[in-house]
């Protein structure tokens, strides 16, 4: 990797300077078996230790020329070689994060893949070669492929906004009342509220018996407009982070089958990825 041998190259020339590598590794403050992997390239020194090298390398404290008073133009072209060696380290550290995330993403989306073909359910959500356009293409997209995954003509995206509460991005087979209700997350006591509490599916199903909706005004709404069982999905990063739910609902008093609900799972995690990359 070039990224790696940035730092080996540079602790290789700290170590010319300094002489030996137990005295290296006493100013880097690491031990000498850890500087050695540093120095073979086998393991990625943090920031802080690169970063003590890149001193010793520009520190004329180190070199003959400590004797000598150090012109200004001189003093000039070593500041601006340590600011340039800080910003290396910081793009670095910033291209190895973005690798990594890019290979955490990729696990993900071949482990979806394995699900969908497990569970027999395809969908262009989790095409190759599908490319929203924007945000909104994959919200669209999201809440047809759960729609589908769930054999439905119901459901809805939320996603939270800066103070943590849910809004209705995009929807099907919603009435204008049941939307009003719903949006900005009026009612707490919900399927979709405790899903996204609790980073977990949530199967409501039958909406007239179960505690959450329970003598609740929003039983009411429900009940006028069809809805008699409720599925909701959280939407979470692959760093955990809760990004909103995916909701499909049903006519009649059921619960999904297992399949289904393990394709919503993947749906929603294809979706969150993509809502991410977007």
């Amino acid at each position: 990797m070039p990224g790696r041998r940035v730092y080996v190259r540079t602790l290789e020339r700290a170590l010319r300077i300094i002489g030996n590598e137990e005295a290296l590794a006493e100013l880097l403050w690491v031990r000498p078996a850890t500087l050695r992997r540093y120095l073979s390239g086998e393991a990625r020194p943090p920031d802080d230790v690169f970063l003590k090298a890149v001193d010793i390398l520009f520190n004329n404290a180190w070199g003959a020329t400590r004797k000598a008073p150090e012109d200004p133009a001189r003093t000039e072209r070593r500041q601006r070689a340590q600011d340039m060696a800080r910003s290396t380290a910081e793009l670095l550290r910033t291209t190895d994060a973005t690798l990594q995330a890019t290979k955490e993403l990729r696990a993900e989306t071949a482990a979806l893949r394995d699900a969908l073909k497990a569970s027999a359910f395809s969908h262009r959500l989790f095409d190759p070669a599908y490319r929203p356009k924007d945000r909104q293409d994959v919200l669209q997209t999201g809440l047809d492929a759960a729609l589908q995954a769930a054999s439905t003509d119901r459901g809805d995206i939320e996603l939270i906004d800066g103070g943590g509460a849910l809004h209705i991005e995009v929807w099907r087979g919603f009435s204008e009342a049941l939307l009003k209700f719903f949006d900005g997350g009026s009612e707490p006591r919900s399927a979709c509220a405790l899903a996204l509490a609790e980073h977990r599916q949530i199967v409501v199903a039958d909406v007239m018996l179960h505690a959450l909706y329970a003598g609740t005004p929003m039983l009411e709404v429900l009940r006028a407009a069809d809805i008699r069982a409720i599925c909701a999905t959280p939407l979470m990063s692959p760093a955990g982070e809760a990004l909103g739910v995916v909701s499909t609902h049903f006519h009649e008093a059921k619960a999904p089958k297992e399949e289904q609900l393990e394709a919503l799972d993947v749906v929603a995690k294809r979706t969150s990825a993509l809502l991410q990359a977007a």
